[in-house]
């Protein structure tokens, strides 16, 4: 599987760190100098379950980067 996440990243964005059910599965640097929105594509291990529970948390941010923002637009698994 793979975890899509379409975010808009601007100069005041944070650094993510994604989770499916507690298990770590990637991280995006949301920070870009003059913005925009991107789409990023992390592969999943997803278990043979029928509920997951979806997390990010923000781990810190891009030394260029003036804050810790982070703007979520969509999030698939397929």
């Amino acid at each position: 599987y793979n975890l899509q996440i379409s975010a808009y990243r601007v100069s005041n964005s944070g650094i993510t760190d994604w989770y499916i059910n507690g298990v770590f599965q990637g991280t995006i640097d949301l920070y870009y100098p003059s913005g925009g929105p991107s789409i990023f594509t992390i592969p999943v291990t997803v278990p043979d379950q029928p509920n997951h529970q979806l997390k990010w948390i923000v781990n810190g941010k891009n030394a260029s980067s003036s804050d810790y923002y982070v703007r979520i637009q969509k999030m698939l698994i397929k």
